[in-house]
């Protein structure tokens, strides 16, 4: 009996390690996609709403932050107030602006 162990516990220990150095499967589109916009799109849509609806067109800082389903984007005009975005990480849609001072 102790030399059946002997032999099968190296085997046994091989294996095991082995199991454990295989990699996570590759995430697959679907699950990319359901993470929502990046960051970009984010400062995009907000930067262009700043443009269309309030007529900003010397832009000179953008900062942009994801705070949990929202990412908040602080746009600012070269003159210091600006307007400041909660845009849905879902679907890129603006929930809330407000002008900053």
């Amino acid at each position: 009996m102790k030399a059946f162990t002997l032999i099968a516990l190296p085997f046994l220990l091989v294996n095991g390690l082995a199991g454990c150095a295989d990699s996570p499967p590759a995430a697959d589109a679907e699950a990319v996609a359901s993470r929502g916009i990046s960051r970009e799109d984010a400062i995009t849509t907000a930067t262009g709403d700043a443009t269309a609806t309030y007529r900003m067109t010397d832009v000179s800082h953008v900062t942009a932050m994801r705070q949990g389903e929202f990412w908040v984007v602080d746009v600012r005009g070269a003159d210091g107030p600006g307007v400041e975005y909660g845009i849905a990480a879902a679907d890129g849609a603006i929930r809330e602006r407000r002008t900053v001072r």
